[in-house]
């Protein structure tokens, strides 16, 4: 699925709600995610999105874009698509490649 192809199902979702009598919704900060298996996936994700922050979690690397306060989507990939083990150890300790060039972080938004 492409992300356009999911932005019509979120859209379809928000019709489906705005179409029905409003009710109060608990745990409100929205949160939508995709993980990916390969690195190359990942990073074509990443590039798309623009500007964001680089998190890990455990054996994840998140990539975390805002889209307005309360509202985020996450794209993720198991950190050894991008990391080198260094110490297999209780926690581990990896040792990370950059996920985009200096130029390619800056140039993030720009369009």
């Amino acid at each position: 699925m492409t992300s356009h192809e999911y932005a019509q199902k979120l859209k379809a979702a928000a019709e489906f709600f705005l179409s029905r009598p409003a009710f109060k919704v608990r745990n409100a900060p929205l949160l939508f995610s995709s993980y990916w298996s390969d690195k190359d996936g990942f990073l074509a994700a990443v590039k798309a999105l623009g500007k964001g922050e680089k998190k890990y979690d455990g054996e994840s690397l998140k990539f975390v874009v805002t889209i307005e306060p309360g509202v985020t989507f996450d794209v993720e990939v198991s950190r050894s698509a991008g990391c080198r083990l260094v110490k297999p150890a209780q926690p581990a300790v990896y040792d990370c490649e950059p996920l985009l060039t200096q130029e390619e972080e800056s140039n993030l938004g720009a369009a």
